[in-house]
């Protein structure tokens, strides 16, 4: 505890320079209510514009947003560049949502200090065919405080009805709804970095389906993080504590999670990412310091240390030949094997793959954009053999929500319709092979006759073909309703051979977004 006070205390030490208003301050990354920010950003980022952001690595701060729009406004007042009538709306939607902060940029407000309160409703509604309506609320309360432009504190509880009957659920359930804390932290803003200690999510990755190494719909965790740009460089680092679990002698098992990410942008032109992190835990276990320094190769580390911990390495990249098209990919590297010296060493390679690209339509078509991405994950990673590293935090996977021994084929086109009201048509093919990142480890490589090879994917095979078709307005950007029809045709469901079903379901979603800045 006394080395905990020295080090809070020696953080107000540090020299602490001018900062934009609201660059403590996170966007909260795969949330419904926030989720159109990334798009709009997105589509933005396609057409030639926010390309100084480091796309691949998520949460964007407030701040850095406010800045951009900043800048985009000046040049566009200049004439330097000349946006499309679609292109001036999705800015226009994003000038009002950080209207605060680019308020406070112009007029150099130092001081900075305010009182932020906050409450958003979700009402998410399912209309399945033959079966009965499903009605989900949920409601997420924010608390935030804001010190000078450099040091802010948030609290955003998420109070959900449909998160209580996740059967993966780990918490406790109150009159149907279960509750917790999405974000809870300190965010500090000095001269050599930024740093956040609390509760918050990443994503890192280039996929608009499910990033490989950490995804957007992985579930928040408890963490120290320091981030930094050095011009086209940006570094980040964390070291997190995952929830414990119980041993078969029912002893508690601490788990810990820490990882680190560099990425470098080639001007306009493209982005290169490489990310490392590494479940680590067990019994007696504590905290590693080669874990919490972030300039260690921890799977060099690990090796060194003679420790078996779960260790992940991830590229990814993307790349803009020409303006509006995006070329896009990512490698995972969980277990590879290099020598072929033993039985063991015929253990089939965990990794995973996503390759894609966006295109925007010029002309008449203009604000419309087509996607296609094929992503892939091998059989057994995010697994191990120790149950306390598998890359589970709170019982949810960290890493793409394809899960071990899938993959999917995407393709979808959206655009918008009028100012205010988007289509979205889509197709989806997934198969699903037998286990999970929840299956007991199992090595039978080690008792093969001969070379051992396993089929992708591995077992009984389900297969879902999916038809998506969705309507979403945008009132402003308090309101947001979306509508949607999805058909789905599945075959062996549940990997059970031979067991179909076809499904019809309608969907309506609505969303309401308050914040109220007290000075």
């Amino acid at each position: 505890m006394k080395i905990l006070n020295v080090f809070l205390i020696s953080l107000f030490l540090l020299v602490p320079i001018e900062a934009e208003a609201g660059q403590t301050e996170t966007i909260p990354v795969g949330d419904e209510i926030y989720e159109w920010v990334y798009e709009y950003i997105e589509q933005l980022y396609l057409r030639g514009y926010f390309r100084e952001l480091h796309i691949g690595t998520e949460p964007f701060y407030r701040g850095e947003i406010a800045l951009s729009l900043l800048s985009l406004k000046n040049k566009i007042e200049k004439k330097e560049i000349q946006p499309t009538e679609t292109e001036k709306w999705l800015i226009q939607k994003l000038e009002n949502e950080f209207s605060y902060e680019i308020s406070s940029l112009t007029a150099k407000n130092e001081d900075g200090d305010e009182l932020k309160l906050g409450l958003d409703f979700l009402e998410n509604a399912k209309f399945p065919k033959k079966e009965k309506s499903n009605f989900f609320e949920k409601g997420l309360p924010s608390l935030g405080a804001q010190f000078s432009a450099n040091f802010s504190l948030l609290v955003r509880y998420n109070i959900d009805e449909f998160l209580a009957k996740d059967p993966y659920y780990t918490g406790k359930v109150w009159n149907g709804f279960a509750g917790e804390a999405n974000q809870a932290y300190f965010s500090f803003h000095f001269r050599y970095f930024d740093l956040l200690l609390g509760r918050d999510k990443l994503s890192w990755g280039q996929s608009k389906i499910s990033s490989l190494i950490l995804s957007e719909g992985s579930l928040p965790f408890d963490m120290l993080k320091i981030q930094k740009r050095w011009g086209l460089f940006q570094g980040t680092a964390f070291a997190g504590v995952l929830d414990p679990i119980n041993s078969d002698e029912g002893k508690e098992i601490e788990r810990y999670f820490s990882g680190h990410r560099v990425s470098f942008k080639i001007r306009s032109l493209a982005e290169l990412g490489v990310s490392e992190t590494v479940v680590y835990g067990g019994e007696d276990r504590n905290l590693e310091p080669y874990y919490l320094n972030p300039l260690f190769w921890y799977h060099g580390a690990q090796i060194n240390g003679n420790r078996d911990d779960n260790t992940f390495i991830c590229f990814d990249f993307n790349f803009t030949p020409k303006r509006n098209l995006l070329l896009y990919g990512e490698f995972l590297i969980d277990d590879f094997q290099i020598e072929k010296k033993s039985k063991s060493d015929q253990e089939p390679n965990e990794l995973g793959y996503v390759t894609g690209l966006l295109y925007a339509f010029p002309s008449k078509l203009n604000g419309f954009q087509m996607n296609l991405e094929y992503d892939r994950v091998n059989n057994r990673t995010y697994n191990q053999k120790n149950i306390w590293n598998r890359y589970l935090n709170r019982n949810k996977l960290m890493g793409s929500k394809l899960g071990p021994n899938s993959d999917n084929l995407k393709a979808s086109i959206k655009g918008w319709l009028t100012k205010g009201l988007e289509a979205e048509l889509g197709y989806g093919f997934l198969r699903k092979g037998e286990r999970s990142v929840y299956s007991v480890w199992e090595e039978p490589w080690l008792y093969a006759d001969g070379h051992y090879k396993e089929k992708f994917p591995f077992g009984v095979v389900e297969e879902t073909n999916e038809l998506l078709l969705q309507l979403g307005y945008s009132y402003d950007v308090a309101l947001r309703v979306n509508l949607s029809l999805r058909y789905a045709k599945v075959t062996n469901k549940n990997n059970i051979l031979n067991q179909k079903e076809e499904s019809l379901d309608w969907g309506l979603f609505l969303q309401y977004h308050f914040v109220k800045h007290l000075p």
